[in-house]
């Protein structure tokens, strides 16, 4: 616990806890390094099985996690509200992989959001694989 300004304090949220706030989204925004500079780009998400997975297509900057399996990647959602009190935030560092099994592809058309861009359909499936999720919240003092 940290005491921050106005009087407020900055909690840790337990993982179980960060996976809840998580599944209840849709949106969020992911941080990778594409041709060695950080990318940060908004993504429609689903959490199936504990992993954060969305589409992207060929030519986008996120497409390059096809071609380079197990590259690193920073998840993060937040929610501010309209007042500070209640704030929390939640990051999930992993490894990016291509979802190429078509079993898992398959499921994975069935159950997860449609993307923002994409609709339900185009594209491909990539995962993120956590090795660290952790969150934080800000209450009144």
């Amino acid at each position: 616990m940290a005491d921050t300004p106005r009087g407020r304090e900055l909690h840790d949220i337990d993982e179980d806890r960060c996976w809840e706030l998580l599944e209840a989204a849709t949106l969020g925004r992911l941080v990778s390094v594409v041709d060695g500079r950080l990318h940060l780009v908004p993504v429609t998400y689903s959490v199936i099985d504990r992993s954060i997975v969305f589409r992207t297509v060929a030519g986008t900057r996120l497409d390059h996690a096809m071609n380079n399996p197990g590259a690193e990647g920073v998840f993060e959602i937040d929610d501010a509200g309209e007042r500070v009190e209640g704030a929390w935030s939640v990051v999930v560092a992993g490894a990016l992989e291509p979802v190429l099994s078509l079993v898992r592809v398959s499921e994975l058309d069935r159950r997860a959001a449609p993307s923002w861009l994409l609709g339900d359909t185009g594209g491909s499936w990539v995962q993120l694989l956590p090795f660290k999720v952790t969150g934080r919240e800000r209450s009144a003092a």
